[in-house]
């Protein structure tokens, strides 16, 4: 009998029983030894409930074979339809456009126009009115920006404020700087602002909002 491999790599042989774990119920062979073949199970087939053929289901809960299989049909709803108001709930309504008065049956709760149509002509005429009294106002303001006296009605959340009498004021708005006319919002007095603090002052406001709120 040839010696053992761990003798002539110049290694101490095992002892009996070493490398053997032990239970109470006796000596088990190791991990490896133990371990049963893998057992492949063939999966179930079904039967649709449209086309009446074999496939393969993928959950517990899947009647037909496919999504185009011809007995499904067309859905009633589209996937992830979810129904917030049903206007069989609502009662119906009278369009709010002068002029209109058609009775029709809203999907929202704040549903006022009974058609895009009729959306559109009532707030045409009344941007109209707003951007012309906006126009005005900037061309006032216009002269006055382009002498480079005027500060950024942000005020002390101006991104250019300085220091004036121990006072945070807005920025000077320089001559050719590009500038906004802004609105007053609890922030802003209205007036006069650099891009960036206007482009910038609804995310600031909203997360001031959410760091103000109680949860």
């Amino acid at each position: 009998m040839s010696e053992p491999l761990q003798t002539r790599l110049g290694r101490p042989a095992p002892r009996e029983g070493e490398g053997v774990k032990t239970s109470p119920s006796g000596p088990r062979p190791p991990r490896a030894l133990a371990k049963s073949p893998p057992s492949f199970r063939r999966p179930q087939m079904r039967v649709c409930d449209g086309c009446g053929r074999d496939y393969v289901p993928r959950s517990g809960k899947q009647r037909f074979c496919s999504l185009v299989c011809p007995g499904r049909g067309v859905p009633d709803r589209p996937r992830g339809y979810v129904p917030s108001l049903k206007g069989s709930r609502m009662p119906a309504r009278v369009c709010d456009r002068p002029g209109c008065g058609r009775s029709f049956q809203p999907r929202v709760a704040n549903h006022r126009f009974c058609s895009e149509l009729c959306r559109e002509l009532v707030r045409r005429p009344l941007e109209r009115v707003q951007y012309a009294r906006q126009k005005r106002s900037r061309a006032g303001w216009a002269p006055l920006v382009r002498s480079g006296q005027v500060r950024c009605a942000r005020g002390a959340a101006c991104r250019f404020s300085e220091l004036v009498d121990g006072r945070r004021v807005g920025g000077l708005i320089h001559p050719g700087e590009v500038w906004q006319l802004g609105h007053p919002d609890g922030e802003s007095v209205g007036g006069p602002e650099h891009l960036r603090c206007n482009t910038g002052a609804p995310s600031r406001l909203r997360a001031t909002h959410r760091k103000g709120r109680d949860w």
